[in-house]
This record gives C-alpha cells, sequence and structure tokens, in this order.
C-alpha cells in the first residue's frame, strides 16, 4: 500500500533530499585522486589502476552470486572510485 505523505512529511523529505543533494559534490572523484591512482607504482603501499582494474572484475560475479541489480554493481565501482580518489589504500582483497 502507498503511504500518503502530509505537506509537513513532504517538505521535511524534500529538504532533506535537497541538503544531501548539496553534499553530494564533495564525495564525487576527484581528478587529482584518480591520477595519483593511475600513476602510482605498484609498491603495495598505494592501490594502482592495475589492482584497481582487477578489484572491479570481481564486482561482476560477486553481484550475480548475491543476485544483485545491474545498478547494484555501478554503485559499487561509483563508490569505490569515490574512496580511492580520496584515500592512500594498501591493495583491498575480497575474502571468500
Amino acid at each position: 500500500m502507498i503511504e500518503v505523505l502530509t505537506t509537513t512529511d513532504s517538505q521535511k523529505l524534500l529538504h532533506q533530499l535537497n541538503a544531501l543533494l548539496e553534499q553530494e559534490w564533495r564525495c564525487q572523484p576527484k581528478v587529482c585522486g584518480l591520477r595519483l591512482i593511475a600513476s602510482a607504482h605498484d609498491n603495495g603501499l598505494r592501490m594502482t589502476a592495475r589492482l584497481r582494474d582487477f578489484e572491479v572484475k570481481d564486482l561482476p560475479s560477486l553481484t550475480q552470486y548475491f543476485g544483485f541489480d545491474t545498478e547494484t554493481l555501478s554503485l559499487a565501482v561509483n563508490l569505490l572510485d569515490r574512496f580511492l580518489s580520496q584515500t592512500k589504500v594498501q591493495t583491498l582483497g575480497v575474502l571468500g
């Protein structure tokens, strides 16, 4: 059943959505961070572009295994890129 929102609830929801949309630009991948990933050497201290690609290649099989939607895969790659563009990380590994 579809819940009918009151005007006050709708306004609160709209205000919250606008606040989150204003914050989203801060979480987008930064070009300098993506360049760092692309130019980093595979020294075990930073995630390189090659290691990032290796991890992303694992995601479709995990998406299929867990029965997630295709959109989940796209969002996962987007979040990974956002994270990597702002953080120096060691090699990521999927346990299993």
